[in-house]
Formats: C-alpha cells, sequence, structure tokens
C-alpha cells in the first residue's frame, strides 16, 4: 500500500431527496452557494490540500457536473457582473484556476445505493492507495479541513475522520447524525470510541450547550473497500457509512482530528439558505 495521498473522492451520485422538487431537474451539487455551485468548493478544498486528483462519482443524468468541470472557463464570462459577487470574484475565473490544478476523473455510479456504494464506484481508479472523502453538501469557513486531515495522517497513517464543533445556536441547520465518543490522545486529535446511529430530526443540544460532532471529511486506507463489499445493506437498499465507521470504532482503527473553522450542511434548504447568509457574515469558504 502507498501511503501517498493522490485522490480526493466527491461523491455526487445521491438523488438529491431533500431538495425535490428541484434536485429532479438541478442536482443539488450544482445548487449555489455563494455564486458558485456547492460542489466547487469540494474540489477546491482538495486542490488547495495538494491533491493531483478529484475523483467525482456521478450518476447517468448528472452529466451537467462533468460539463462544468471540463467545458473551457471564460475568465471573462462574467466580468461585468463581479462587482455583484462576495470580494469582487469573478466565478468563471475561479472555475478557470481550478481546472488548471488538478485532473477530474470521473466515475459513473449506475444507481444511487448509498454513500459506501459511490466509494466502491471510485475502487478501480483509487486501486491500493490510501484517499480523502469529501461530501460536496457540506462546505467549511476556516483552516483548510483536508489539509488538516493529510497533516495528521502524515504524522501517524490510519483511517481519519474529521470533527467540528457545534453550538445550539447552529443545531437545528443539523440533522440527529454524528454523535461521537472520544477519548484524548494528542493536541487536536482523539480515538473515536463510539458514534451514533442515524435518527430522526435534528442534532440535539440544549440551549447554551455544545458539542463535538462528526463532519464529512475523511481519508480512509485501501483496506475499507474490503470492508465496504462485506457489509450488508440498509432497510433502503443502500450501503451506509454509519456501520462502517462503527466497524473501524470497534477494532481501535478510527481516529478523530478536530478541524478548525465553521462547517455548515447545506444539503437541505435551511441549510443552503444559511449557507448564503453565511457567505455575507464569514466571506467565502476557504
Amino acid at each position: 500500500m502507498s501511503e501517498d495521498l493522490r485522490y480526493a473522492v466527491i461523491p455526487a451520485a445521491g438523488r438529491g431527496t431533500r431538495f425535490h422538487p428541484l434536485s429532479r431537474t438541478v442536482p443539488k451539487e450544482m445548487l449555489p452557494i455563494g455564486g458558485l455551485p456547492m460542489i466547487h468548493y469540494a474540489a477546491e478544498e482538495a486542490a488547495a490540500a495538494g491533491f493531483e486528483q478529484v475523483i467525482v462519482v456521478t450518476a447517468p443524468d448528472k452529466e451537467i457536473i462533468r460539463r462544468y468541470f471540463t467545458e473551457p472557463a471564460d475568465p471573462a464570462g462574467l466580468s461585468k457582473g463581479a462587482e455583484t459577487m462576495p470580494d469582487g470574484i469573478d466565478p468563471e475565473a475561479r472555475l478557470a484556476d481550478l481546472q488548471q490544478r488538478v485532473e477530474f476523473i470521473f466515475v459513473t455510479q449506475a444507481e444511487p445505493d448509498g454513500l459506501g456504494g459511490a466509494m466502491l464506484s471510485a475502487r478501480e481508479v483509487v486501486g491500493a492507495e490510501a484517499f480523502a472523502l469529501i461530501l460536496p453538501d457540506n462546505i467549511w469557513w476556516g483552516e483548510n479541513p483536508m489539509a488538516t486531515l493529510r497533516a495528521a495522517f502524515a504524522d501517524r497513517a490510519t483511517h481519519l475522520q474529521g470533527l467540528m464543533t457545534l453550538s445550539a445556536e447552529h443545531a437545528s441547520l443539523f440533522g440527529n447524525n454524528g454523535a461521537v465518543e472520544l477519548e484524548p490522545l494528542s493536541g487536536a486529535r482523539f480515538r473515536i470510541r463510539g458514534l451514533q446511529d442515524k435518527g430522526e430530526g435534528v442534532f440535539p443540544l440544549a440551549p447554551g450547550a455544545g458539542a463535538i460532532k462528526a463532519c464529512p471529511r475523511h481519508i480512509y486506507l485501501p483496506d475499507v473497500f474490503d470492508r465496504l463489499e462485506s457489509l450488508g445493506v440498509d432497510r433502503y437498499g443502500e450501503k451506509d457509512d454509519v456501520p462502517l465507521l462503527q466497524e473501524l470504532i470497534a477494532g481501535g482503527l478510527l481516529d478523530g482530528v478536530l478541524l478548525q473553522g465553521r462547517g455548515l450542511d447545506v444539503g437541505n434548504v435551511q441549510g443552503l439558505l444559511a449557507g448564503n447568509r453565511w457567505v455575507d457574515e464569514l466571506g467565502l469558504p476557504l
């Protein structure tokens, strides 16, 4: 196994049911935050963290995502409207810069069968190498999450899970998942000892309280593929990632790294609206 990190996988083959009926025609991943599609930030995060290849897992009806990243950008295309963008940024120029920095590789997932299925779709490209996983419907303000995880991986190569702090003020913007039990190791690094199953509703936090929860930023060793193959499917016929993470935890194989900044789930209507408000408050991600 090579411990070099070349590949970042971005899953984008889901049905986007939380955005129906809008996502029946526009892929969720192409919905805008601050004038750029949410998936753009995931790719930029990977590029800024030094990943050379970005593997985008798409569905047959999401050709628009492939076109977005591969058709030549026009750096002057929106120059007339640049003054209306946050910090005067021209989205076409930003896309042109991204296209110069990474190689995009597209893998088609014939049927959306969960995050585990999306990861398995990338196996042929990744091979026997460790890789990063970045969910595009979660964006970040602050230090680059994948750069932080990459540094932790260089320090000790193991399966890694990003962690974030969450306040009661923002808990209603997150689903009821990601609660963790942690054992401190050193600095911002923890051994994860427990991860809750996904529940209904929003993340439960009492007024004024705070929590550390899982954030959908990961680095996986290549043995994760065999583990996924052996896992069953849930009641929806999908390979969910939670059983995989719980298996790693049971074996003492999953470390968590506390990320510096603020993350937001923009994969629902409330989060998408909040994300665009946060652009005004915090600036664009990264």
